[in-house]
């Protein structure tokens, strides 16, 4: 098993999962710079990668609520 982005060989087939586009997309996360570097890298070929339909509709979900959320933050009060 691959413990690392960086030790994946040239030409791998690689399926992407939602994570992997999140990390690159919201600002907030620690692994950010790793997955935008290897987004940029399938794009120019290093690697072959694919993902599904449900995959990408997990991010557009995930996206819209994390916009959600910001634009909206919610105030919760719990009564006992």
């Amino acid at each position: 098993m691959i413990s690392s982005l960086d030790s994946l060989a040239p030409q791998s087939k690689i399926f992407i999962d939602t994570n992997i586009f999140l990390y690159g997309a919201l600002d907030y996360t620690k692994y950010r710079a790793t997955c935008r570097t290897f987004l940029q890298n399938i794009e120019s070929g290093t690697y072959f990668a694919a993902t599904s339909a449900l995959v990408l509709n997990e991010i557009v979900h995930k996206l819209i609520l994390a916009e959600t959320t910001k634009t909206y933050p919610m105030h919760l009060t719990w009564q006992s």
